[in-house]
């Protein structure tokens, strides 16, 4: 399967958000859009950094070239951990902002738990 284009990301993760916000009055609309694309974008990077840890585990082996040695924390997980605070910041505004929206917000409630799904159950791995 041939790696997508960052123009093709940026596309789906428009259209996502999209459908997301759907039909949220102005000025709100447009303030959600563009905090749904940056959630996304987030979602798609713990995804990413949740295989390259699950791949090299938190701690790291080193070697600093002048006979240091050792193992030391995965920079990806301390990136992981703060990339993820921002997104749970930037999911709830979202939330905030698509509870305001007039009507039942059913479906607008929907999307949003698809959302905090997409990027796969929280629980730490039974293998480490």
């Amino acid at each position: 399967m041939p790696r997508k284009t960052l123009a093709q990301l940026d596309d789906e993760q428009r259209s996502a958000a999209e459908a997301l916000v759907g039909d949220l009055p102005e000025p709100r609309r447009q303030m959600a859009l563009d905090l749904a694309v940056e959630v996304l974008w987030q979602a798609d990077k713990l995804k990413a950094t949740r295989r390259q840890i699950g791949s090299k585990g938190v701690a790291i082996k080193y070697d600093n070239g002048g006979g240091q040695k050792g193992e030391r924390r995965n920079p990806a997980f301390d990136g992981y951990n703060a990339l993820f605070k921002s997104y749970v910041l930037g999911l709830n505004k979202l939330e905030q902002l698509l509870a305001e929206a007039p009507g039942d917000g059913s479906g607008k409630a929907s999307a949003l738990q698809s959302l905090r799904l997409e990027i796969g159950p929280m629980r730490p791995r039974a293998d480490g």
